[in-house]
């Protein structure tokens, strides 16, 4: 499956990471570093994106949460 998602750049926040979910989704990370780990937590705040649809004469408007993160468990 291929998921294009919302981007919106923290300046604190420099990498953007996609991270893999348990049950095969996908949530855009924002962190001040690479994530090194294969299996982690993370803690943060959720961020409401909303932005509308690239296709030409679409009004959908599409919504995702994603995550500003502060801390890395391993």
């Amino acid at each position: 499956m291929i998921a294009q998602h919302m981007i919106n750049p923290q300046k604190k926040y420099p990498v953007i990471e996609y991270i893999l979910l348990p049950d095969g989704g996908e949530i855009v990370a924002y962190l001040k570093e690479n994530i090194k780990f294969d299996k982690f937590l993370v803690y943060g705040t959720s961020i409401k994106i909303t932005g509308k649809s690239k296709r030409p004469g679409s009004t959908q408007v599409y919504t995702e949460y994603q995550v500003v993160v502060d801390k890395i468990e391993q």
